[in-house]
């Protein structure tokens, strides 16, 4: 969760680009039910896994297909 959290934060172009979204959603949870919807990883009655989607996320996200993410921010400069 923490993962779709960051990256529809600070990297939703990329996200919308990779997993072809029509939008960003407005939670995490409701990205990871997005990308579990256009993969096709549902549950029985249509419930979306986002167990499966999160880890289709962090395999895409590790295997840089997603695109070129930093995790590192710029520290806040010191103020006295």
């Amino acid at each position: 969760m923490f993962a779709a959290g960051y990256l529809r934060a600070r990297y939703p172009e990329l996200l919308r680009a990779r997993f072809k979204l029509p939008a960003i959603a407005a939670t995490a949870e409701l990205v990871l039910a997005d990308i579990g919807k256009r993969r096709g990883r549902l549950l029985p009655g249509g419930v979306v896994d986002l167990h499966k989607a999160s880890e289709i996320l962090v395999h895409e996200f590790r295997a840089g297909t997603i695109g070129r993410i930093s995790l590192e921010e710029p520290l806040a400069p010191l103020t006295e």
